[in-house]
């Protein structure tokens, strides 16, 4: 419970080092048949994938049962680690221009789901860190239901990268 009936809504973006479909019935890592492994320092390696997992709520079905709506993930570095002289620049700047606190969409994607027994929809990604720099960062994941203009949902997590 906790979720207004009416209103859109996400939970906590969970930062995890895999996630994968899972066949098993419960586990303390299980989300809606998909085994999600969390990585409770936050702190990734560039050859890593950052996992994200989320699930959404109360978004609008449509005349065939269907949600619609559009996910949209974006990336800010919010500080650079201090102990790396290296290669700053080159790498993070292709990715979101020159400095810290740049936000950059990484990723837009337009799904068409029918919804879960509980009124929701899972949603999970692999994102590419590899030409990250060293820091602390910022992933914001909006929602926006297509069945109901104007209706949006917004949530971030930060998570460090460390070679």
């Amino acid at each position: 419970g906790g979720y207004r009936e009416d209103s859109l809504q996400a939970t906590q973006i969970i930062a995890a080092s895999v996630i994968f479909p899972s066949p098993a019935d419960s586990g303390t890592f299980l989300r809606h048949g998909l085994e999600v492994q969390p990585l409770p320092s936050r702190t990734f390696r560039p050859e890593q994938k950052l996992f994200a997992y989320q699930e959404i709520y109360n978004l609008a079905p449509g005349t065939s049962g269907s949600c619609n709506y559009r996910i949209t993930y974006s990336m800010a570095l919010l500080e650079r680690d201090r102990n790396v002289f290296g290669k700053i620049f080159d790498g993070f700047k292709k990715l979101v221009g020159a400095g810290p606190g740049k936000e950059k969409v990484i990723l837009t994607v337009e799904k068409e789901k029918v919804p879960l027994d509980d009124d929701l929809v899972t949603e999970d990604v692999a994102i590419d860190i590899s030409d990250n720099e060293n820091g602390l960062y910022e992933l914001s994941i909006k929602i926006d239901d297509l069945n109901h203009e104007g209706r949006s949902y917004s949530r971030n997590t930060r998570f460090y990268v460390r070679d």
